[in-house]
């Protein structure tokens, strides 16, 4: 954990938040203003979890599908992505997390990782039915 606080503060620094840490459940999760998407970390087991989840409008549901596709598709362990659909009391979100193993744990690595999310949700195929 000592690791995943380190390279967040360091993470944190770079974008002006000195004070980015693990929450007291051992989370981290940001909202972004403008689209209300969030942003989150989180240690699970011997990895670092990074996601990323949008708010769905009503009857997304197609938009979820075509992500579990995509993600389905990728035959590159390093390049998988977890879909996952979270229904709250604000409403459904589309959840786009990855893994980065504790080896590999650095702010470098987390900002990349959250730019490679940013970049598979932007590429996802448009609905072709």
């Amino acid at each position: 954990m000592a690791d995943l606080q380190q390279a967040l503060a360091e993470w944190g620094a770079t974008m002006e938040m000195p004070d980015l840490r693990l929450g007291p459940d051992g989370t981290m999760q940001l909202r972004f203003a403008q689209t209300g998407a969030l942003l989150g970390v989180a240690q699970q087991d011997n990895d670092t979890v990074v996601h990323h989840a949008v708010p769905l409008a009503h009857g997304s549901a197609e938009l979820v599908l075509r992500a579990m596709r995509q993600a389905a598709q990728v035959a590159d362990p390093a390049q998988a992505v977890q879909v996952g659909l979270r229904s709250t009391t604000e409403g459904d979100w589309l959840v786009l997390g990855a893994r980065i193993p504790q080896s590999e744990l650095s702010a470098e690595r987390m900002q990349q990782t959250v730019r490679f999310l940013h970049q598979w949700l932007a590429q996802l195929p448009a609905n072709t039915a």
